[in-house]
């Protein structure tokens, strides 16, 4: 399998039974599959399109705190406070610049994939609602909080790990999920 064979896109049949011409995409092609689905609320993603751009995100997350943690942790700023706050600054706001560029596309690939899942969209909706509103209806009832905040995640979870339902047909060599 060349690099060519992933990179292309879904086929016709593909995109029309499911409104994303990146339906399926893995590996490096997940990252412009996301970027490129950035508004499509309307269509459906995999399994692997999720998780592939799931593990690309974390993995970029991690190596920028890292350099971030690298510089603050081995005194390349010294002990002063506001040394340290300037320098947190930048990193600090490319961190809410890329959360802000991500999270359009990010709501949309959750909904597709609640889509493809077979779960209706208002689900997962619903879910996120009630996760940023239990902190704030059980003001001062941490732990409960918590739990409940936990339980709403282990659910997101569970349906964003569930297989296609009714997968798409496609009569030609196609790489999304069959």
């Amino acid at each position: 399998m060349g690099g060519n064979t992933m990179a292309k896109k879904a086929s016709d049949a593909i995109v029309s039974q499911t409104g994303n011409h990146f339906y399926g995409a893995g590996g490096l092609v997940a990252i412009p599959a996301f970027f490129s689905n950035y508004v499509n609320f309307t269509g459906r993603s995999t399994r692997r399109e999720f998780w592939w751009w799931t593990l690309w995100q974390t993995l970029l997350t991690i190596i920028f705190w890292a350099i971030v943690i690298g510089f603050v942790g081995f005194g390349t700023v010294g002990k002063d406070p506001t040394i340290l706050f300037t320098a947190l600054l930048g990193p600090i706001l490319i961190a809410l610049l890329f959360g802000l560029a991500i999270l359009l596309p990010g709501l949309a690939i959750a909904v597709r994939r609640f889509r493809d899942a077979g779960v209706h969209w208002g689900v997962f909706v619903v879910l996120q609602v009630a996760a940023a509103l239990v902190p704030v209806v059980l003001n001062g009832h941490t732990t409960l909080s918590s739990l409940i905040t936990l339980a709403i995640g282990l659910v997101t979870l569970v349906i964003e790990i569930l297989p296609t339902k009714n997968p798409p047909v496609d009569d030609t060599d196609s790489w999304a999920e069959q």
